[in-house]
Protein backbone atom coordinates (compact mmCIF):
# COMPACT_ATOMS: atom_id res chain seq x y z
CA UNK A 1 0.00 0.00 0.00
CA UNK A 2 1.26 3.47 -0.94
CA UNK A 3 0.32 6.52 1.09
CA UNK A 4 0.20 9.70 -0.96
CA UNK A 5 -0.15 13.28 0.19
CA UNK A 6 -0.71 16.49 -1.79
CA UNK A 7 3.03 17.10 -1.46
CA UNK A 8 3.96 13.85 -3.25
CA UNK A 9 1.11 13.62 -5.78
CA UNK A 10 1.96 13.76 -9.49
CA UNK A 11 0.83 17.25 -10.59
CA UNK A 12 -0.09 15.89 -14.01
CA UNK A 13 -2.93 13.97 -12.38
CA UNK A 14 -4.59 17.16 -11.14
CA UNK A 15 -5.74 20.51 -12.44
CA UNK A 16 -3.34 23.38 -11.93
CA UNK A 17 -5.47 26.44 -11.27
CA UNK A 18 -2.62 28.76 -12.23
CA UNK A 19 -2.26 27.09 -15.64
CA UNK A 20 -6.00 27.49 -16.19
CA UNK A 21 -5.71 31.14 -15.16
CA UNK A 22 -3.01 31.67 -17.78
CA UNK A 23 -5.39 30.30 -20.40
CA UNK A 24 -8.08 32.72 -19.24
CA UNK A 25 -5.67 35.67 -19.33
CA UNK A 26 -4.56 34.73 -22.84
CA UNK A 27 -8.20 34.70 -23.92
CA UNK A 28 -8.77 38.10 -22.29
CA UNK A 29 -5.74 39.49 -24.15
CA UNK A 30 -7.18 38.25 -27.45
CA UNK A 31 -10.55 39.80 -26.55
CA UNK A 32 -8.88 43.13 -25.78
CA UNK A 33 -6.95 43.11 -29.06
CA UNK A 34 -10.10 42.45 -31.08
CA UNK A 35 -12.04 45.25 -29.40
CA UNK A 36 -9.18 47.81 -29.45
CA UNK A 37 -8.89 47.82 -25.65
CA UNK A 38 -5.88 47.97 -23.36
CA UNK A 39 -5.83 45.32 -20.64
CA UNK A 40 -3.19 45.16 -17.89
CA UNK A 41 -2.96 42.33 -15.32
CA UNK A 42 -1.48 43.91 -12.20
CA UNK A 43 -1.88 41.28 -9.45
CA UNK A 44 -1.99 37.47 -9.42
CA UNK A 45 -2.41 35.02 -6.53
CA UNK A 46 -2.33 31.21 -6.71
CA UNK A 47 -1.69 28.32 -4.31
CA UNK A 48 -0.68 28.19 -0.65
CA UNK A 49 2.96 27.03 -0.87
CA UNK A 50 5.49 26.07 -3.55
CA UNK A 51 5.05 22.28 -3.32
CA UNK A 52 1.26 21.95 -3.38
CA UNK A 53 -0.71 22.12 -6.63
CA UNK A 54 -2.76 25.35 -6.57
CA UNK A 55 -6.50 24.74 -6.42
CA UNK A 56 -7.43 28.41 -6.78
CA UNK A 57 -5.94 31.26 -8.81
CA UNK A 58 -7.06 34.90 -8.96
CA UNK A 59 -5.97 37.79 -11.14
CA UNK A 60 -6.81 41.49 -10.91
CA UNK A 61 -6.16 44.19 -13.44
CA UNK A 62 -7.35 47.20 -15.33
CA UNK A 63 -9.04 47.78 -18.68
CA UNK A 64 -8.79 51.08 -20.54
CA UNK A 65 -11.33 51.78 -23.25
CA UNK A 66 -12.42 54.74 -25.38
CA UNK A 67 -15.85 53.63 -26.58
CA UNK A 68 -18.90 52.22 -24.83
CA UNK A 69 -19.56 52.13 -21.10
CA UNK A 70 -18.17 50.28 -18.08
CA UNK A 71 -21.22 48.01 -18.06
CA UNK A 72 -20.90 47.14 -21.74
CA UNK A 73 -17.17 46.46 -21.58
CA UNK A 74 -17.52 44.39 -18.40
CA UNK A 75 -20.26 42.22 -19.91
CA UNK A 76 -18.05 41.52 -22.91
CA UNK A 77 -15.02 40.78 -20.70
CA UNK A 78 -17.10 38.48 -18.49
CA UNK A 79 -18.25 36.44 -21.51
CA UNK A 80 -14.69 36.08 -22.83
CA UNK A 81 -13.31 34.98 -19.43
CA UNK A 82 -16.09 32.49 -18.70
CA UNK A 83 -15.77 30.92 -22.16
CA UNK A 84 -12.05 30.43 -21.47
CA UNK A 85 -12.73 28.58 -18.21
CA UNK A 86 -12.97 31.22 -15.48
CA UNK A 87 -15.37 30.35 -12.66
CA UNK A 88 -16.40 33.96 -12.10
CA UNK A 89 -15.47 37.60 -12.67
CA UNK A 90 -16.09 40.70 -10.59
CA UNK A 91 -16.05 44.47 -11.08
CA UNK A 92 -14.26 46.47 -8.39
CA UNK A 93 -12.29 49.63 -7.79
CA UNK A 94 -12.49 52.91 -9.67
CA UNK A 95 -14.80 52.73 -12.68
CA UNK A 96 -15.41 55.53 -15.14
CA UNK A 97 -16.83 55.88 -18.62
CA UNK A 98 -14.56 57.57 -21.16
CA UNK A 99 -15.28 60.75 -23.05
CA UNK A 100 -13.76 62.45 -26.04
CA UNK A 101 -14.71 64.92 -28.73
CA UNK A 102 -13.90 64.42 -32.44
CA UNK A 103 -10.36 65.47 -33.38
CA UNK A 104 -11.77 67.75 -36.08
CA UNK A 105 -14.15 69.51 -33.68
CA UNK A 106 -13.85 73.34 -33.89
CA UNK A 107 -12.81 73.50 -30.22
CA UNK A 108 -9.90 71.11 -30.88
CA UNK A 109 -8.89 73.15 -33.90
CA UNK A 110 -9.08 76.43 -31.98
CA UNK A 111 -7.16 75.00 -29.01
CA UNK A 112 -4.44 73.54 -31.21
CA UNK A 113 -4.08 76.83 -33.06
CA UNK A 114 -3.98 78.87 -29.84
CA UNK A 115 -1.33 76.70 -28.15
CA UNK A 116 0.79 76.60 -31.30
CA UNK A 117 0.61 80.41 -31.56
CA UNK A 118 1.82 80.86 -27.95
CA UNK A 119 4.42 78.08 -27.77
CA UNK A 120 5.53 77.55 -31.35
CA UNK A 121 4.71 73.85 -30.98
CA UNK A 122 1.62 72.01 -32.22
CA UNK A 123 0.23 69.95 -29.31
CA UNK A 124 -0.62 66.28 -29.60
CA UNK A 125 -4.15 65.06 -28.93
CA UNK A 126 -4.81 62.66 -26.05
CA UNK A 127 -8.38 61.33 -26.33
CA UNK A 128 -8.55 58.74 -23.51
CA UNK A 129 -9.94 60.87 -20.69
CA UNK A 130 -11.08 58.19 -18.24
CA UNK A 131 -10.08 60.03 -15.06
CA UNK A 132 -10.02 63.71 -16.03
CA UNK A 133 -12.89 65.91 -14.84
CA UNK A 134 -13.49 67.09 -18.39
CA UNK A 135 -15.50 63.89 -18.84
CA UNK A 136 -18.37 65.37 -16.86
CA UNK A 137 -19.39 68.26 -19.14
CA UNK A 138 -18.92 66.02 -22.18
CA UNK A 139 -20.94 63.05 -20.91
CA UNK A 140 -23.51 64.82 -18.75
CA UNK A 141 -24.11 67.98 -20.80
CA UNK A 142 -22.87 67.12 -24.27
CA UNK A 143 -20.58 70.16 -24.02
CA UNK A 144 -17.39 70.14 -26.06
CA UNK A 145 -14.43 70.21 -23.68
CA UNK A 146 -10.64 70.03 -23.85
CA UNK A 147 -7.93 70.02 -21.22
CA UNK A 148 -4.45 71.55 -21.18
CA UNK A 149 -2.29 73.37 -18.66
CA UNK A 150 1.01 74.93 -17.74
CA UNK A 151 4.23 73.05 -17.06
CA UNK A 152 4.08 71.79 -13.45
CA UNK A 153 5.21 68.95 -11.20
CA UNK A 154 5.14 67.17 -7.83
CA UNK A 155 1.36 67.07 -7.96
CA UNK A 156 -0.47 66.74 -4.62
CA UNK A 157 2.82 67.04 -2.74
CA UNK A 158 4.01 69.73 -0.31
CA UNK A 159 6.39 71.09 -2.96
CA UNK A 160 3.99 71.15 -5.90
CA UNK A 161 5.06 73.77 -8.41
CA UNK A 162 3.98 75.52 -11.63
CA UNK A 163 6.12 77.39 -14.13
CA UNK A 164 4.88 81.00 -14.05
CA UNK A 165 6.04 81.78 -17.59
CA UNK A 166 4.17 78.78 -18.92
CA UNK A 167 1.14 79.78 -16.84
CA UNK A 168 1.14 83.10 -18.66
CA UNK A 169 1.34 81.31 -22.00
CA UNK A 170 -1.57 79.04 -21.01
CA UNK A 171 -3.63 82.06 -19.99
CA UNK A 172 -2.97 83.77 -23.32
CA UNK A 173 -3.96 80.54 -25.11
CA UNK A 174 -7.26 80.49 -23.18
CA UNK A 175 -7.95 84.08 -24.26
CA UNK A 176 -7.39 83.10 -27.88
CA UNK A 177 -9.76 80.12 -27.53
CA UNK A 178 -12.50 82.17 -25.88
CA UNK A 179 -12.16 84.84 -28.59
CA UNK A 180 -12.56 82.16 -31.26
CA UNK A 181 -15.66 80.82 -29.51
CA UNK A 182 -17.15 84.33 -29.20
CA UNK A 183 -16.55 85.05 -32.88
CA UNK A 184 -18.28 81.82 -33.92
CA UNK A 185 -21.22 82.39 -31.56
CA UNK A 186 -21.65 85.97 -32.76
CA UNK A 187 -21.70 84.81 -36.38
CA UNK A 188 -24.38 82.22 -35.62
CA UNK A 189 -22.09 79.17 -35.80
CA UNK A 190 -21.54 78.01 -32.20
CA UNK A 191 -19.48 74.91 -31.51
CA UNK A 192 -21.58 71.73 -31.92
CA UNK A 193 -22.55 69.69 -28.90
CA UNK A 194 -21.42 66.11 -28.29
CA UNK A 195 -23.97 63.29 -28.48
CA UNK A 196 -23.67 59.99 -26.57
CA UNK A 197 -25.90 57.04 -27.39
CA UNK A 198 -25.67 54.84 -24.27
CA UNK A 199 -29.27 54.20 -23.31
CA UNK A 200 -28.42 52.10 -20.26
CA UNK A 201 -26.12 54.67 -18.68
CA UNK A 202 -27.25 58.05 -19.99
CA UNK A 203 -25.74 60.86 -17.97
CA UNK A 204 -23.52 58.60 -15.90
CA UNK A 205 -19.92 59.79 -15.83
Amino acid sequence: MEIRTPNSEDPRQGVNAFSRLQEVLDAVDRWADQDDLLCSVNWVSAGVNPIVLPERAVAEGTVWFRHGTVAEVYRSLDRAALRAGALSTERFGVQSNPAEIPPDHPLVTATTRAIAAETGTTPGVYPAHVASDIRFPIRCLGASTVGFGALAGNFYGPNEWVDWRDMHRATRAIIRIVSDWADRAASGHPWPRIDFDHADEVGRP
